[in-house]
């Protein structure tokens, strides 16, 4: 699964047109300060209002545009997550079966890699699709927006530019940095949710035998530490995802209240 996560990644051709595609997406952001300012400025307010309506019809150009690019830009990421959907796929099914062919005599570990299986077709490979595409297009629709609105702020009020830049560049590394963490996270989260699901599939299939043994109790504290180590995982991983909003946040806030 890793390989074909890096796999995306070295498709350079596929992801430079995405990113390009991104920038046109961007071309709104980038066009909305100073068209809008030139509207009012040269327009309205000096009383030549075909000036100002003028003005917002380049705005209004721009528009479609941006709509274009917002469109190539999330088939293009199909064009490199779904492929990699697939192949998860096969890989998971393929695992499943030699596991069970290899186990077939050996009861209970058969049906404990079936358990597995399901929750990481179920549940993982979406994860891993919805994560790599998430992140695709966060960071792309990131640098594409923030690339334009600092062009249009150079443009349009220059001496601002370092109110909003310092805490932009401040944000980005910090997210970047916690990716890692993420990473982390998310397999930790990933194979607790894997055990949990073999190990409560063992015990669904064998609850007539651990009753006739007299291993309810064992049995009970077993699955229970399973329970608890996948919501351990999962408070962890929502402790992550909390850090990152508020990263998020203070990139996209800040600048406004350092500008007021």
């Amino acid at each position: 699964a890793r390989e074909r996560v890096r796999a995306v990644a070295r498709r350079r051709r596929a992801v430079l047109a995405l990113g390009l595609w991104a920038l046109v997406g961007a071309l709104p952001t980038f066009a909305s300060g100073q068209t809008v300012a030139r509207a009012v400025d040269d327009g309205f307010l000096a009383g030549r209002t075909g000036t100002g309506l003028a003005w917002l019809g380049v705005l209004a150009a721009t528009i479609p545009l941006g709509a274009l690019g917002a469109r190539r830009t999330y088939l293009g990421a199909a064009r490199l997550v779904e492929p990699l959907r697939d192949d998860l796929v096969r890989l998971v099914v393929d695992g499943a079966l030699r596991r069970s062919t290899g186990t077939a005599t050996a009861g209970p570990g058969a049906a404990s890699a079936h358990g597995g299986a399901v929750a990481r077709l179920s549940q993982h490979v979406e994860i891993v699709r919805d994560t790599v595409a998430g992140l695709l297009l966060l960071v792309l629709g990131f640098v594409a927006s923030i690339l334009a609105a600092l062009l249009g702020l150079l443009t349009l009020a220059p001496a601002v530019l370092p109110l909003v830049a310092l805490p932009l560049v401040v944000s980005f590394v910090a997210f970047a940095t916690s990716l890692p963490a993420l990473a982390r996270q998310q397999r930790r989260l990933l194979v607790a949710d894997e055990d949990l699901a073999e190990l409560a599939d063992d015990v669904a299939r064998s609850l007539r035998d651990v009753v006739a043994a007299g291993g309810e109790d064992r049995v009970e504290a077993s699955l229970g530490l399973r329970i608890d180590e996948q919501a351990d995982a999962a408070r962890a991983m929502a402790r992550v995802a909390a850090v990152r909003t508020v990263i998020v946040a203070v990139g996209a806030r800040l600048p406004l209240v350092l500008v007021l």
